[in-house]
């Protein structure tokens, strides 16, 4: 069984999974701590407290290509079927397989990377907010300068 381990902020290099499976399971913050991704059936997506059988913080990751040196992945949420979308919207989940839902990540291996889109020639990773609220936070899009915090990620077992 292949594991995916951390995403985590690093420089834009790149980062091949391609030999593996997809990689299923809960994506949880490194900072906030105990925190993971997590969307809801109207496409909404947030982090929130980790909370063990949660089927909307549950995700399948598949690679599906390449761009720039870069695997391009998508993430399908467990609880909804829905995909991850990067796009004009925000950060969201859709129904469909639109190119939005081909995220780039970037990093030198799974134990440093980044989920980013690349638009009008500037890569654009997810970040999240630093919000007062005791039980959700919600994730946004930023240019990536190096040195400055994107989400970081660990992997947790179903």
């Amino acid at each position: 069984m292949v594991t995916l381990v951390t995403l985590v902020a690093t420089t834009g290099m790149s980062v091949s999974v391609a030999q593996a499976a997809d990689l299923v399971g809960r994506l949880e913050s490194w900072s906030p701590a105990g925190w993971c991704l997590d969307s809801n059936p109207a496409g909404d997506v947030y982090i929130k407290p980790c909370q063990s059988g949660n089927g909307y913080q549950r995700w399948t990751i598949r690679v599906v290509g390449s761009e720039e040196g870069s695997d391009l992945v998508q993430l399908t949420n467990g609880a909804t079927g829905r995909l991850l979308s990067i796009g004009s919207a925000g950060v969201r989940t859709q129904t469909n397989s639109a190119p939005e839902t081909r995220l780039r990540a970037v990093g030198p291996g799974w134990s440093g990377a980044r989920l980013c889109r690349t638009q009008n020639g500037t890569l654009e990773c997810i970040q999240t907010t630093q919000s007062a609220a005791p039980d959700i936070r919600s994730v946004f899009l930023h240019e990536y300068e190096q040195g400055w915090w994107s989400m970081t990620w660990k992997r947790i077992t179903p």
